[in-house]
């Protein structure tokens, strides 16, 4: 597993360092995780929110719901055929 570097902040590969040199603070209202690691909800949803709880800026960690999709591995293949039918329709 690649080690990813480690941020000013303290934290290692965040979002908002690695998505911009300048390190853009980015405020989310919902993160929805999505996909077959919906499976192992039971498994990592506590070690998942306690990380975030130590890793995000408090006024961040505070402001956004964080949810499992009920769509499981069906997510990927609803959200292309969604796409394509705004396209189309």
């Amino acid at each position: 597993m690649k080690t990813l570097p480690k941020y000013v902040c303290g934290n290692y590969g965040c979002f908002e360092a690695m998505a911009s040199e300048h390190a853009l603070v980015l405020s989310f209202i919902m993160a929805v995780i999505g996909g077959g690691i919906t499976r192992a909800k039971d498994l990592i949803e506590d070690r998942m929110m306690e990380t975030v709880r130590q890793r995000a800026l408090e006024s961040c960690y505070k402001s956004v719901k964080i949810v499992f999709s009920q769509l499981g591995d069906e997510a990927t293949i609803k959200g292309a055929a969604d796409m394509v039918l705004r396209e189309i329709i």
